[in-house]
């Protein structure tokens, strides 16, 4: 069993950080309240961690855990490109050179966000110093106060005086002494989901996220994100809160615009360490400059049409005007797309008055209208 821990950049069965997992039979499924387990359907720019087998190329996911970041209020006005929840800091991505845009789900980015709106936050983890931020990947605002609230951050600061359990997720002080805790023991330096009686400091359950398989010394897998931390002399840097060791690895694609540094976002491949850290054998820097680069890739048939502005592949909305057509898509003057349609679709992440959508740069029909 490998294990990857990434953000779903596309579908056909389902893609994460680049790579192709097939869903056929996997179970999917969120941990809405400690140990409390509920099936779910998988949405662009949620955070994953796949358990996983097959060799490289026919990757046959086993289970998928999907992952937010930050659940709860927001609690001030967003501004400046940020917003917090829980006194996490979550920042608005714009450039894939950066990591997975952001995607608002059925709203206009931050200007239609209010303090004290539920949300559900997707994003990759970065942390410069004591200090945490979320870089989101997708955003999506709830109906109506969750169950619970979730946190998830690095341990830091960690108190067990007199049985104590008290321990910081950035500037957010936690106190789960009466809590359950799964999978522990909690250390310093580990990652962790926290989570809270909605508007309270109560904590419900504190999970810590390994990623290595139980009993095991290594588990192979991948993770995806950004850069923080990086310290060249001892040749390590942290992703996604985990401490990866990159001595001796291949780092991918050659090149001055791909060099390592904090911030940078990158996949990196090896394998999972019982200590909790992440032994690399190959670091990819994903940049447009690399042409092998696609940032959302859909594959599916064609839904929901209402023009060649405004439809849905996989539950996705998609806008392909202006793109390229390739294959039988009708005269490339006038591309003709058909309910059931099946295509390819590569393009980016864009918002507009009613939420973000997919611009298509190519579509390749796989199919006759």
């Amino acid at each position: 069993m490998s294990v990857s821990s990434a953000t779903v950049n596309g579908f056909g069965s389902v893609v994460a950080d680049g790579s192709v997992y097939g869903t056929d039979g996997a179970t999917v499924r969120e941990e809405t309240r400690p140990g409390v387990f509920s099936d779910t359907v998988l949405e662009l720019g949620q955070g994953l961690t796949l358990r996983y087998q097959g060799p490289e190329g026919a990757e046959q996911a086993i289970r998928v855990d999907v992952e937010p970041a930050l659940v709860g209020a927001v609690s001030a006005t967003p501004s400046a490109g940020t917003f917090a929840v829980r006194s996490q800091t979550v920042r608005i991505n714009t450039d894939p050179d950066q990591g997975p845009v952001t995607f608002f789900e059925g709203f206009h980015g931050l200007s239609g966000l209010s303090a004290g709106e539920q949300v559900r936050v997707y994003g990759v983890l970065r942390r410069n110093g004591s200090s945490q931020e979320i870089r989101a990947s997708r955003i999506e605002k709830l109906p109506a106060v969750p169950a619970a609230d979730r946190v998830v951050g690095v341990v830091s600061a960690l108190d067990t005086t007199g049985g104590a359990l008290r321990f910081s997720l950035g500037s957010l002080l936690v106190d789960a002494t009466q809590a359950t805790v799964l999978d522990g023991p909690v250390a310093n330096g580990l990652r962790v989901a926290v989570w809270f009686s909605p508007g309270t400091d109560q904590v419900q359950g504190v999970r810590v996220l390994r990623l290595n398989e139980p009993g095991s010394i290594s588990t192979p897998g991948r993770i995806g994100g950004v850069v923080g931390q990086l310290d060249e002399s001892a040749q390590t840097f942290e992703l996604a809160g985990v401490l990866v060791r990159y001595a001796g690895a291949q780092v991918t694609p050659q090149g001055p615009q791909f060099q390592l540094g904090d911030g940078v976002f990158v996949r990196v491949r090896g394998s999972h360490l019982q200590d909790g850290s992440f032994l690399a054998t190959r670091v990819q820097v994903r940049k447009r400059a690399d042409p092998g680069f696609v940032e959302v890739e859909l594959t599916g048939p064609v839904e929901d049409w209402s023009s060649l502005g405004r439809f849905q592949v996989r539950g996705t909305p998609v806008n392909a005007q202006g793109a390229g057509f390739r294959g039988n898509c009708g005269h490339p003057s006038n591309p003709a797309l058909t309910v059931g349609q099946r295509v390819r679709i590569e393009g980016g992440v864009q918002t507009g008055a009613q939420g973000s959508y997919v611009q298509a740069a190519i579509v390749h029909c796989l199919n006759t209208p």
